[in-house]
C-alpha cells in the first residue's frame, strides 16, 4: 500500500516543509508547487519592485479599474476593508494625525462638505446623533467656552481641566442657573476662566456676588 506524503522539499530554499506550506498546483508533485509559499512571496516581492514591472502593473491596474467590473470590484474591496478591524484602526489613526485633521477641516469648509454636513444634520440619524452629543460633557464644555467668547471673557480651561473641576466638586449633575443649581464662577467675577481663577458655587450666590462687585466698582 502506497503511503501518502505529508511533506516535500522546496526546490528554492531546500527545506523540507509540510504540504500546507506549498500552494496547490495540479502540475506539481503531490499537487503542490515546487517552491514553498515563503519563497514564492520573496520572488514576487523582488520582481514587483523592478521599475518596469511596477509601471506595467500600475498600467494594468488602472485599465482594470476603468472597466465596469473593475469599478465594482474595487468599490466592494474598499468597503470590505473599511468595515474590517484593520480598516477601522487605520482610519482612526489617520483621523488623529495632523494630516488627517487638516484634511477633515478642509473638507468641512468646502462646498461639498458643508452640503453633506447639512444633509446629515437634517436626517433622522443625524438628529439622533446631535441629541446624543448634546447630553455629553464635551458638548457642555463647548457650550460654556462659546458663551464665554460671546461675553468677551478669556477661556483658558481645557476639556479635562473643566471636567475635573466639576467632577471634584460633586455638583456636575447640578449645573444650571436656577435656585439650588451650581455654576462655575470666576473670582470677583473678573479675569479668565482658568484653573486658579474659578470655583464651583451656587448660581444664586454667584449672581448676588456679581451684582455686589459691579456695584462697588462704580
Amino acid at each position: 500500500m502506497t503511503s501518502i506524503s505529508t511533506s516535500k522539499i522546496c526546490t528554492k530554499c531546500g527545506i523540507e516543509k509540510s504540504l500546507e506550506e506549498f500552494y496547490k498546483s495540479k502540475y506539481g508533485k503531490y499537487n503542490r508547487t515546487s517552491e514553498c509559499k515563503a519563497c514564492v512571496k520573496i520572488y514576487a516581492r523582488e520582481r514587483n519592485a523592478k521599475p518596469e514591472v511596477k509601471a506595467r502593473n500600475s498600467a494594468n491596474t488602472k485599465a482594470l479599474r476603468a472597466t465596469d467590473k473593475g469599478k465594482s470590484d474595487s468599490k466592494a474591496a474598499r468597503r470590505r476593508y473599511e468595515e474590517s478591524e484593520a480598516g477601522k484602526a487605520t482610519r482612526k489613526r489617520y483621523a488623529k494625525s495632523k494630516e488627517g485633521r487638516i484634511t477633515d477641516k478642509k473638507y468641512k469648509q468646502s462646498k461639498h462638505g458643508r452640503a453633506a454636513i447639512k444633509k446629515y444634520k437634517q436626517s433622522k440619524q443625524g438628529k439622533a446623533a446631535i441629541q446624543r452629543y448634546a447630553k455629553t460633557a464635551k458638548a457642555k464644555y463647548a457650550q460654556h467656552k462659546k458663551l464665554a467668547k460671546r461675553r468677551g471673557i478669556l477661556f483658558l480651561l481645557t476639556f479635562n481641566q473643566w471636567y475635573l473641576i466639576w467632577r471634584d466638586s460633586g455638583h456636575y449633575e447640578d449645573r444650571g442657573k436656577r435656585t439650588g443649581q451650581y455654576c462655575m464662577a470666576r473670582h470677583k467675577d473678573e479675569g479668565p476662566y482658568s484653573t486658579d481663577n474659578v470655583t464651583i458655587k451656587l448660581a444664586t450666590e454667584n449672581t448676588s456676588e456679581g451684582h455686589t462687585f459691579r456695584k462697588n466698582k462704580k
